[in-house]
C-alpha cells in the first residue's frame, strides 16, 4: 500500500523525521522491537506477529510511551481505530 506522503506533510507531519522500511523479512520482530525503543509512533504493516510476541510488544511499548499502529488487528491487544479523510482545503487543483 501506498503512503500518501504529500497529504501527511500537509497535515502537519515531519517527513524528515519518518523512517520507512519496505522489507523486514524474517527479521519483522527485531525490526519492531528496535523501533519501539527508538520512535515515539510504530506503523507495522503485513508483518507476522505471534499473539505471545504481540503482547510483549504492546507492553513494551507502553512502558516507552510508544504507540503502534498495525494494518491488521493484533487480537489480543488492539484497540480499534479509523478515520475518514476528507479533501484538504487550499491545495490547488493541478491543471
Amino acid at each position: 500500500q501506498d503512503i500518501a506522503w504529500e497529504c501527511a506533510e500537509a497535515l502537519g507531519i515531519d517527513l524528515s523525521r519518518i523512517v520507512l522500511i519496505r522489507s523486514v523479512g524474517e527479521w519483522g520482530l527485531k525490526v519492531i522491537g528496535s523501533l519501539v525503543e527508538g520512535f515515539s509512533f510504530v506503523v507495522v504493516g503485513d508483518v507476522d506477529v505471534a499473539p505471545r510476541h504481540q503482547r510483549a510488544l504492546a507492553a513494551r511499548s507502553r512502558a516507552v510511551d510508544t504507540t503502534i499502529l498495525t494494518m491488521h488487528p493484533w487480537l489480543t491487544v488492539s484497540a480499534p481505530f479509523s478515520t475518514t479523510l476528507s479533501p484538504l482545503r487550499g491545495r490547488k487543483e493541478a491543471s
